[in-house]
């Protein structure tokens, strides 16, 4: 199961390279994610920071020296010395991989770690990425459940495993993965998505994907159908349908948004609603068709509920 990241936010700044103030980096060391906090001058001497696996959450202290584009630390836990990064700092290249939660892609870090004496190195690589994104890099997804109180494995076992399912057919994923995709201003939304063997041939496939937003503090699905206030409901799915119902017509053909409900979901400084579909190509092939478009938060707020949590958004 996939317990990666992504990252959107709603609005945060980066702080700049060489400022003196805490610069972070969300990458990888071998297929492991980190976080790394480093403290690094404008000109050539001494770097310090940190960095830590977010599935433990312990920090491992880095001590060592930036000459020119070179960054060369040791890491120590308590006086013992226990491995070794070299590193390039660079602008980022448009061609490096994206990481998750790396919204400020503005430098790259990458090289190897090895441990004292050992020859053999494992590669390191990272994004600048906002320090305040830490306090979503911590959360498992495996911990959350949905306002059903479902987890989101069962929820994908339960779009899969309907009235209509074949008992006989063997119900083995292809694929089953989630991910934390957002992540600001006191959410954070978690994207899923799903491939299995179809209900009705094993040789087809059915695919699909939802959308959860929740409270950060809470850790509480947040629904967009119950923060909408209940007498203006009516005039929310009006506005809706019509700046989604032209790509609805030409995506989808014969759907239409009563027929799913809303999702929402966070990206950047940008609120998506909208809904995921699902189609078929009338061969087996079934599959989710996401259909989201911006609504900005001053229209939103025209049909949220008066202590909706989402009013927080318009907060600056």
């Amino acid at each position: 199961m996939k317990n990666w990241f992504r990252t959107t936010c709603l609005a945060f700044f980066a702080l700049p390279i060489g400022s003196g103030a805490v610069d972070s980096f969300l990458g990888a060391l071998d297929s492991h994610p980190i976080w790394m906090d480093l403290q690094v001058p404008k000109a050539d001497g001494p770097i310090t920071g940190a960095y830590f696996y977010p599935k433990h959450g312990t920090p491992i202290q880095l001590n060592g020296k930036k000459a020119g584009d070179s960054l060369i630390m040791k890491e120590s836990i308590g006086t013992k010395v226990t491995g070794v990064f070299r590193l390039a700092l660079k602008p980022m290249s448009e061609e490096s991989p994206k990481y998750p939660f790396a919204r400020f892609r503005k430098m790259e870090i990458y090289g190897t770690w090895n441990k004292p004496g050992k020859r053999s190195t494992l590669p390191v690589s990272g994004y600048q990425t906002d320090p305040a994104y830490k306090a979503c890099v911590m959360i498992n997804p495996d911990s959350l459940t949905t306002a059903q109180s479902e987890s989101f494995g069962r929820e994908m076992d339960e779009h899969t495993k309907g009235e209509k399912a074949n008992p006989q057919l063997e119900y083995t994923p292809i694929s089953r993965e989630y991910e934390i995709s957002s992540c600001g201003k006191g959410f954070f939304s978690v994207h899923i998505s799903w491939v299995y063997p179809s209900s009705q041939h094993e040789l087809w496939r059915e695919s699909g994907s939802a959308r959860h937003v929740f409270d950060l503090a809470s850790r509480q699905e947040v629904v967009l159908g119950s923060e909408i206030d209940s007498s203006k409901a009516k005039a929310f799915s009006e506005y809706m349908g019509k700046i989604l119902n032209p790509t609805i017509a030409q995506k989808v053909p014969g759907q239409t948004l009563d027929s799913v409900g809303f999702d929402f979901f966070l990206e950047d400084t940008k609120i998506l609603v909208g809904a995921i579909f699902t189609d078929s190509d009338g061969e087996g092939e079934v599959s989710a068709v996401e259909i989201f478009d911006t609504v900005p938060f001053q229209e939103l707020k025209k049909y949220l509920r008066s202590n909706s949590v989402l009013q927080i958004l318009g907060q600056k």
